[in-house]
């Protein structure tokens, strides 16, 4: 597999725009939960709409959306796009609460196929002695 950085910052910057226009908070809304976030943790610098606006364009080459505020954003503006592109890009997907449950289900189903044909193995070896 190889990674396209470029194709990676273009698809996360569309990401961004598509979060912000799906919130129900405007950009300035946005930014302003965003740098509280920031404030809160000491995590950096203050994020302006200006800034906003620029992570959101693809075409803009001079900035990303820094990696230690994407979680924040997601959860501000109520969309995982952004942290599915990151994923995506190394080949993995983003599971929520259901899809862990779900992924936990299975492996169970897996895990009692593989004891049952172990039981039946043994019943079977049993059975010839």
């Amino acid at each position: 597999m190889s990674i396209d950085p470029g194709q990676t910052k273009k698809e996360l910057s569309e990401a961004v725009a598509a979060a912000m226009k799906g919130s129900d908070l405007n950009r300035s809304q946005i930014a302003d939960h965003l740098n509280e976030e920031i404030v809160a943790s000491g995590a950096g610098k203050r994020v302006s709409v200006a800034m906003l606006n620029k992570y959101a364009s693809p075409s803009d080459d001079t900035h990303s959306m820094p990696s230690h505020i994407i979680p924040a954003f997601c959860e501000i503006t109520g969309s995982q796009e952004p942290l599915k592109v990151l994923a995506s890009a190394l080949g993995f997907s983003l599971a929520g609460p259901r899809e862990r449950e779900l992924t936990r289900l299975g492996q169970a189903q897996v895990d009692a196929k593989r004891a049952a044909r172990a039981k039946r193995m043994a019943e079977a070896a049993l059975e010839e002695m």
